[in-house]
């Protein structure tokens, strides 16, 4: 389905990246991905490589160790790793909650409840952050 120079590095690091704030994880496991994918990549699409992308960040437990003055990204790590991925597929990449659920194994309706649940957890994360910021 890709030839190499189409391959949506791009979307997979953004992806693990907004998981883990960061840089250096989002790398590797980009890395991972692709290297896992190389042997059937004629197979692949978008939504198997971010599959595997959200498997890989799982396993690695997260990498959490952003600190910045990102209001936004600190309140995405906030969240429990399944509502972020929820979230950031949706709000950031822009996915249906369709393929949020091929990519986390849930329904549309449970994804739903994940992105609404995150939402408001961001805004209230913000809220506070801001104020605190006064």
């Amino acid at each position: 389905m890709y030839k190499y120079n189409q391959l949506p590095i791009n979307l997979i690091y953004n992806f693990i990246y907004r998981l883990s704030g960061n840089f250096e994880a989002a790398r590797n496991l980009t890395g991972q991905v692709f290297l896992t994918a190389y042997e059937s990549i004629d197979n692949c699409n978008e939504i198997i490589l971010l599959k595997q992308a959200w498997r890989f960040f799982a396993e690695s437990d997260g990498c959490l160790n952003y600190k910045g003055n990102d209001y936004i990204q600190e309140s995405l790590l906030s969240l429990p790793s399944e509502v972020r991925c929820a979230v950031v597929l949706r709000d950031v990449l822009g996915y249906s909650y369709r393929q949020i659920g091929d990519v986390l194994n849930k329904s549309e309706r449970e994804i739903g409840h994940l992105i609404s649940a995150g939402r408001q957890e961001i805004s209230n994360y913000t809220k506070k952050s801001l104020l605190m910021a006064e």
